[in-house]
This record gives C-alpha cells, sequence and structure tokens, in this order.
C-alpha cells in the first residue's frame, strides 16, 4: 500500500470545489490548472488512452509532486 502524497486530499477537495462533478480533465484543462504546457502535461501525467483524458486523482498526484 503506498502512502499518499502531502498536500493530496486538499488538491482533490481544491479541485472538487473548482469544477464540481468533473472527474476527467483534458489535456488543454490540466495544463491550465496546471499552469503548464500541454506538451509537460502529455509526457508527465497518466491518461486514459483511449479518451485522451486526465483522471482528477492522476492530476492531484502530478500536483503535488511539482509543488
Amino acid at each position: 500500500m503506498s502512502r499518499e502524497p502531502d498536500g493530496y486530499r486538499e488538491l482533490i477537495a481544491g479541485l472538487e470545489a473548482s469544477y464540481p462533478g468533473q472527474m476527467m480533465f483534458t489535456v488543454a484543462e490540466a495544463a491550465k490548472i496546471c499552469n503548464c504546457s500541454k506538451d509537460t502535461i502529455r509526457r508527465r501525467v497518466p491518461m486514459q488512452a483511449a479518451i485522451h483524458r486526465i483522471n482528477r486523482h492522476e492530476l492531484a498526484r502530478f500536483m503535488c509532486r511539482r509543488s
């Protein structure tokens, strides 16, 4: 069992507050939220390949690593 990154739950709560009910984000949305390029998101955040969307939990994990 892996340990949650510091600040993970706060980021999940913040994403839920800002984007209620939205579980999946496009690369462009994720890049805007993280204030980075779409290429960075594509390279560093796992996404659902079939639909090219990023799960809210994967986005929060990426954001934890960046801070």
